[in-house]
């Protein structure tokens, strides 16, 4: 056998090994790059605070609690309507002051129903007014609202935006205690309501809440999140949910009440976090990304304020009145 024809023929057997490895990599690629990567959340909830007692010290007993916030700090303000108080606590639960009482002179309360912190101020909402105190519970100054308010939130412009019903409008901006301007419409009602169409009341979102320039709040009706920034400009987020709580509108005592499922909305990260009631004393929580559903979550608890460190406050009335405190924490997985 000539040598030229023994390196021909391993030639030969050098491109069959070459290519083979080739097809077996390909087939790997194809293997690989043909399976959809699986990713799944978590969430975990924990107890981090309690405040509110039952009966014994009077600083921690609440007989209405109507609104939560924060300061810079993390020291926690809770306006009790039964009381006429607002209760201030540090960040570990421990009682500081309280200040308010009830009444219709300076810094007294008719019916406190909101409040909201800013540079170092806390705006109570009262009956047809509006106090504002120090953080450390010193009375400053009020104005008057000429229509019944239900919440009030800030906006990154500092502007005092408060919920309720004035001249069509539900949404009203002020500035250093002045009316600048109104946007937002009532909702239409359910045709089996339709015959409570002039009580307003029935017609308004129950809470907004505030995120930079925008304003989020939800359709007692249906799963309908509203968007409003400073601009006017309107978007909405739907979702079909047979289990979301849709208010109710009942005869009781001589009068009409509505049942309404509580919400809460916050924003982060360019993702929306909306948590709401769904029926039989159940909660949701989902988080919408790109106008989407991201994902979903059955959740125990509802809060009504979030903190500067993401920590989550809920009212509860059950057994008596407390504001709990709690971390919530979502966990992607890839598999």
């Amino acid at each position: 056998m000539s040598l030229c024809f023994k390196l021909e023929k391993a030639r030969g057997k050098l491109k069959i090994k070459s290519l083979l490895i080739a097809l077996l990599f390909l087939t790997f690629l194809n293997i690989n790059c043909g399976k959809s990567e699986s990713i799944s959340y978590s969430l975990s909830i924990y107890d981090e605070l309690s405040i509110g007692v039952e009966e014994g010290n009077d600083d921690y007993m609440f007989g209405l609690i109507q609104d939560v916030c924060t300061d810079d700090q993390l020291n926690i303000y809770v306006v009790d309507g039964l009381r006429k108080r607002v209760a201030k606590y540090n960040k570990d639960g421990n009682f500081k002051l309280s200040f308010g009482e009830e009444g219709q002179g300076p810094g007294q309360f008719d019916a406190p129903v909101a409040m909201a912190f800013y540079e170092n101020k806390i705006y109570v909402l009262d009956f047809f007014r509006i106090h504002i105190f120090s953080h450390d519970g010193k009375y400053l100054s009020s104005f008057p609202v000429d229509f019944r308010g239900i919440d009030v939130e800030f906006n990154a412009r500092g502007q005092l935006l408060v919920l309720g019903h004035r001249k069509q409008h539900i949404i009203h901006v002020f500035e250093n205690g002045e009316l600048k301007y109104s946007y937002g419409e009532l909702f239409d009602l359910p045709e089996e309501y339709s015959r409570f169409k002039n009580a307003l009341l029935f017609r308004l979102p129950l809470n907004i809440y505030s995120s930079g320039d925008s304003i989020y709040f939800m359709n007692p009706y249906k799963y309908e999140i509203i968007k409003w920034d400073n601009g006017g400009r309107l978007q909405k987020f739907t979702k079909n949910d047979p289990e979301y709580l849709t208010a109710k509108i009942k005869f009781e005592r001589g009068g009409y009440s509505a049942v309404v499922g509580r919400y809460f909305i916050c924003e982060e990260n360019n993702q929306l976090f909306v948590f709401y009631t769904r029926r039989g004393k159940n909660y949701g929580l989902d988080i919408w990304e790109n106008r989407k559903i991201k994902v979903s979550f059955d959740i125990k608890i509802i809060p009504s304020h979030r903190d500067s460190s993401g920590n989550y406050y809920q009212i509860e009335a059950e057994d008596y009145p407390k504001i709990n405190r709690y971390r919530i924490e979502i966990i992607k997985k890839n598999s």
